[in-house]
C-alpha cells in the first residue's frame, strides 16, 4: 500500500516525468552524484516552468548553508531565463527537465534538479462547457484538501538520469482547528522535501567515506 500511495504522489507532482525517469534510470540502480554538488534548480507547474519568489530562493540557499561543502553552487532557472522554445515544445515535465540541462549545462554547472509541488486540492473533471467547468470549481473548492507533496529529481546533464529522487507531503489545514488557519502545507512539504534532500546527499556522502575507507584498508 506504501508503494503505491507514493507512486501516485510521484505521478500528481510532476505528471508523467516521475515515470519517464524511473524507465530510464530505476532508483535501486541510480548512481550517486559527484559532490561538491553544482546544479541548477527549477520548479515545474502543470503549464511549465513556475517563477520562483525569494521566500523560495532562501529556502535553497539555507539548504546550502546547512549542508556545508556537500553543496559549492546553486542557482534557480527563472521562466524568463529558459531557452527559446515554443509550445507543444515547452510543455511538460520531460520537456522542463531537457530545457533545465541544457540550461544548466550552458552555465558550466554539473546537474539540473527538477522539482514541484501541489497544494493537495482535489480537481475534477468537467465538459467544455462553461456550466460544466463551472459546477467541477465549485465541487472543487468545497471539497476538503488532500496531503501538500513535493517532489524533487537530480538529473545527469548528458543522459538525463535521475541520479536522486525524493518526495515528501504535509498533512492538510484542519477545518476544526481555528489555530491552523495560518500554517502553509504546500511550503511545508517544500521544507521536507529539501530536508529529504539534505538527508540523501548526506547518506550518499557517508556511503562514499566508507567505501574509501574500506579500499585504504
Amino acid at each position: 500500500m506504501a508503494n503505491f500511495r507514493d507512486g501516485i504522489t510521484r505521478r500528481t507532482a510532476l505528471g508523467g516525468l516521475a515515470w519517464t525517469l524511473a524507465a530510464a534510470a530505476p532508483a535501486f540502480a541510480a548512481p550517486a552524484v559527484r559532490l561538491p554538488l553544482r546544479a541548477l534548480y527549477a520548479r515545474v507547474g502543470p503549464d511549465g516552468f513556475v517563477t520562483i519568489g525569494s521566500d523560495e530562493q532562501d529556502v535553497w540557499n539555507a539548504l546550502g548553508a546547512r549542508v556545508g561543502g556537500l553543496i559549492a553552487d546553486l542557482r534557480p532557472l527563472q521562466p524568463d531565463y529558459r531557452l527559446a522554445a515554443h509550445a507543444p515544445e515547452s510543455d511538460g515535465g520531460a520537456a522542463c527537465a531537457m530545457i533545465a540541462r541544457t540550461m544548466a549545462m550552458q552555465a558550466g554547472l554539473d546537474y539540473a534538479i527538477i522539482y514541484a509541488t501541489q497544494s493537495g486540492r482535489k480537481s475534477f473533471s468537467h465538459k467544455a462547457n462553461w456550466l460544466s467547468k463551472g459546477f467541477a470549481a465549485v465541487r472543487s473548492s468545497l471539497t476538503p484538501y488532500g496531503p501538500a507533496i513535493g517532489e524533487a529529481h537530480v538529473l545527469g546533464l548528458d543522459t538525463g538520469e535521475a541520479l536522486i529522487s525524493v518526495s515528501a507531503d504535509a498533512p492538510p489545514r484542519s477545518a476544526l482547528n481555528p489555530f491552523d488557519n495560518h500554517r502553509r502545507p504546500q511550503n511545508e512539504a517544500l521544507d521536507r522535501l529539501l530536508i529529504a534532500l539534505e538527508d540523501k546527499l548526506r547518506a550518499d556522502t557517508a556511503a562514499a567515506f566508507r567505501r574509501e575507507a574500506s579500499i585504504a584498508d
